[in-house]
């Protein structure tokens, strides 16, 4: 009875036990004091309204009464008979999700965590950072890890172990040897095409050396060579009326890159300039020139960012600047800026000073301006 009415109030385990050492308490006693009928209204439980539905009384009238033990039990027990506001609470709380996750305290409860290849151990990294609301590592927990630690994520997984050491949990990780292959053997394969008895058979992903053992696997079950298709990306097959009509069509695929909310691809170039950034940084030169009377007003002015410290490469950043300076004012005619050839200028003799200096290309940007 008390069971099925801490499930009506939706609370679990913890919230069960409190309660039964309190109903212990008044038991012992005799009575329910204010405090235990308190304890009871902090689970959700309203006593005197039970107590009003069993004895027929009103809330006020039982109010006044001294409730004794028997009278709580009594009221909580009709409460969870057929037609009672408790009635199979407990089933019907199982059945929920928070039902399915009352028992994760127990010595025996079972708890199964993936996660993607992406995002390996992002799970478990959750629960013994205290991030999940569910699950709470004890020292008497043991952890199963049931996939083995790959080389491009074992500094990760070692990290999670010494973690879970600290809580002072048993770990135990399965070998490589030991682990399930995540592809289909060629037993599998056999086993499919027998079951599926295929007219045309075309392996679709993999390596190319991958589809030719796929394909003679089906090729050694029965399965004439004719109707074994092996395609690349971008090679269509033409199956018309249940027959295959191969005229060896195709056309260009090539990866596309998505980047953002954008689903077009945003192209090889774009693509090569991140590359660029990634690897050498950037370097920006602005400088402004006279429209009226042809000379250099300010400038240049050098920005890099990912490529130098500016602090400690001062005599490098005015030779940039010299250099520049040199390109402009060679360029600069009484009658003529011919800003184009600037730009490039600049990006040519300075990629060849920095490339001297410092075996880097980083992208060089020039922007001259006339006010």
């Amino acid at each position: 009875a008390l069971g099925n009415a801490i499930s009506a109030t939706g609370g679990g385990e913890e919230e069960l036990s409190r309660m039964v050492v309190n109903l212990q308490q008044i038991k012992n006693v005799g009575k329910a004091s204010a405090l235990d009928i308190k304890q009871f209204a902090y689970a959700g439980i309203d006593v005197y309204g039970l107590l009003a539905d069993y004895t027929g009384k009103t809330r006020e009238e039982v109010t006044d009464l001294e409730i004794s033990y028997e009278d709580l039990t009594g009221a909580l027990k009709f409460a969870s008979q057929e037609g009672g506001k408790y009635f199979n609470a407990m089933e019907k709380q199982s059945k929920t999700f928070n039902g399915q996750l009352s028992n994760l305290k127990d010595n025996n409860a079972i708890v199964l965590i993936s996660d993607d290849r992406a995002n390996p151990y992002a799970n478990i990294n959750k629960i013994f950072t205290g991030y999940d609301k569910f699950i709470n590592l004890f020292a008497t927990d043991t952890i199963v890890f049931a996939e083995p630690k790959y080389d491009s994520s074992e500094k990760l997984f070692v990290k999670i172990e010494n973690e879970l050491a600290k809580y002072g949990c048993n770990v135990i990780d399965i070998p490589k040897n030991y682990s399930i292959l995540q592809h289909a053997s060629k037993e599998d394969l056999m086993l499919m095409i027998k079951l599926v008895n295929p007219t045309y058979y075309m392996p679709v992903k993999g390596d190319y050396r991958y589809m030719v053992g796929n394909a003679n696997v089906a090729s050694s079950l029965g399965i004439s060579n004719e109707n074994i298709i092996l395609k690349q990306n971008g090679d269509i097959v033409n199956i018309d009326d249940k027959v295959l009509q191969d005229k060896f069509e195709h056309f260009n695929v090539d990866d596309i890159f998505i980047d953002g909310k954008s689903s077009d691809d945003i192209g090889d170039l774009v693509i090569k300039d991140r590359e660029v950034l990634a690897e050498n940084g950037i370097v920006l030169i602005s400088a402004t020139v006279s429209k009226k009377e042809k000379v250099l007003l300010v400038g240049p002015e050098i920005v890099t960012r990912g490529f130098i410290y500016v602090k400690d490469s001062k005599e490098m950043i005015e030779e940039i600047k010299k250099i520049c300076e040199k390109v402009i004012n060679d360029n600069i005619t009484p009658k003529y800026v011919d800003y184009n050839l600037i730009r490039s200028q600049i990006r040519e003799e300075l990629g060849k000073y920095l490339y001297e200096e410092t075996e880097c290309k980083p992208m060089i940007i020039a922007v001259v301006q006339e006010v």
